[in-house]
């Protein structure tokens, strides 16, 4: 699963790929500050993961996030066919 580094509503490039059994990681070494003292609100987004929907990305910079996806069952479809045999009674006769 890949996550994306975000910087002020901007994507940086920079990702982190997690994996089990911790699907944990950390951003290290980032400037808090942008020029002029204003602080940089990070954020992460994560890339499409197969069979899940994103739930939600929780929390903040400051305590770390999480990202939960939900299992999406594979569906299937059932086509179904209703047919009246009426012989020879007239279609008007359907219930």
């Amino acid at each position: 699963m890949t996550v994306n580094l975000v910087a002020d509503g901007t994507a940086t490039g920079a990702t982190l790929t997690l994996s089990g059994p911790s699907w944990t990681d950390t951003f290290t070494g980032l400037p808090k500050y942008k020029t002029g003292g204003i602080e940089i609100a990070y954020t992460v987004t994560e890339n499409t993961v197969t069979n899940y929907a994103l739930t939600s990305i929780t929390g903040t910079a400051a305590e770390g996030y999480v990202i939960t996806n939900t299992y999406d069952m594979e569906k299937v479809d059932v086509p179904v066919e209703k047919k009246w045999e009426h012989g020879d009674q007239p279609q008007a006769n359907y219930p």
